[in-house]
């Protein structure tokens, strides 16, 4: 009688130290940020056309707080000259100590004359900024370059930068929970067929 009494206490102790642990464990959302892409190059050239290109580059990105989550408040971000290739899904990368890294794994892209539209998925590494967040966060790049006259005129990017990432227990606080449930489940069967 006195085993079952401590083991239905270990296990509603674990059951509890768990349930607390999944309450510790608030969502954090990274949320979006602005992008800035001067000196748009399509092909080289400030004037290439971007309907007919695949390299493109920003003579200098940078990333401004000007949106959501924890990403709302961000100082400007600045990444030098960055520069891809929209048939190669794994060109483009960018980085700092403070935002983190980032490495594309797809890019498509959709437009029509003088618009193109560009979506990067990757997963992004948190720099110093982001302490809460976990390294490899999916997320999307989205850059447009617009240019006008078509195809010969100077070219203009921007665009925004996202991620949706939620931080969960671990799976050592649902091994608790487990062996709580599990525990507590044996000691009611005992009880049962003590009573039989």
């Amino acid at each position: 009688m006195k085993r079952s009494v401590i083991f239905f206490g270990l296990s509603v102790l674990a059951i509890c130290l768990s349930a607390s642990t999944l309450v510790q464990a608030t969502p954090i959302t990274a949320g979006s940020t602005g992008a800035s892409c001067l000196g748009a190059t399509a092909g080289g050239s400030t004037t290439g056309n971007i309907n007919a290109n695949t390299m493109f580059g920003c003579g200098s990105l940078t990333f401004f707080g000007s949106g959501t989550g924890v990403m709302a408040s961000l100082p400007p971000q600045a990444f030098g000259s960055v520069s891809f290739n929209t048939s190669v899904g794994t060109s483009l990368m960018f980085s700092n100590s403070t935002f983190g890294s980032f490495a594309s794994s797809m890019i498509t892209t959709g437009g029509f004359p003088g618009f193109l539209n560009v979506s990067v998925t990757g997963v992004w590494n948190p720099g110093s900024l982001f302490p809460g967040l976990p390294p490899g966060v999916l997320s999307t790049f989205l850059i447009t370059f617009t240019q006008t006259p078509v195809t010969t005129g100077e070219i203009g990017g921007g665009g925004s930068f996202s991620s949706t990432n939620t931080i969960i227990p671990e799976p050592a606080s649902m091994a608790l929970f487990g062996t709580g449930l599990v525990g507590l489940g044996g000691v009611i069967r005992r009880r049962m067929m003590m009573r039989k």
